[in-house]
């Protein structure tokens, strides 16, 4: 375990996280095929980068402008000190709040680079 701080910032707006952090950087599955002649070669899937997080909503927070953020440049900073950068990155699905002021939000774009 690495001990330290984790970030999510939408175009340098800190968003606040809570106890987890889940995140894609491939922008592609690659998979084996095969038939019944045996091996058959590899197929690939598209896959879209991402960064999805536990968010709680302080008293200040604002979460119905989360639901607007589209096109924007998302930075995830984590404990172990590798920074990724999300461009053009959207919100996309729901975020339900739950009675402690805690959601899941999800950020999705094109590309996904270490910096």
């Amino acid at each position: 375990m690495i001990a330290g701080k984790v970030y999510v910032k939408a175009d340098g707006e800190s968003i606040f996280v809570g106890n987890s952090v889940k995140y894609g950087v491939a922008d592609a599955t690659r998979s084996s095929e095969t038939g019944l002649s045996g091996y058959a070669g590899t197929s690939e899937e598209v896959k879209v980068p991402y960064v999805e997080f536990e968010s709680i909503a302080l008293e200040n927070t604002d979460v119905k402008a989360y639901e607007k953020i589209v096109g924007a440049t998302i930075l995830l900073k984590l404990a172990n000190g590798k920074n990724y950068l999300y461009p053009n990155a959207s919100k996309v699905g729901d975020t339900d709040w739950n009675e402690k002021s805690r959601g899941t939000i999800r950020f999705e774009g094109p590309e996904c680079r270490q910096v």
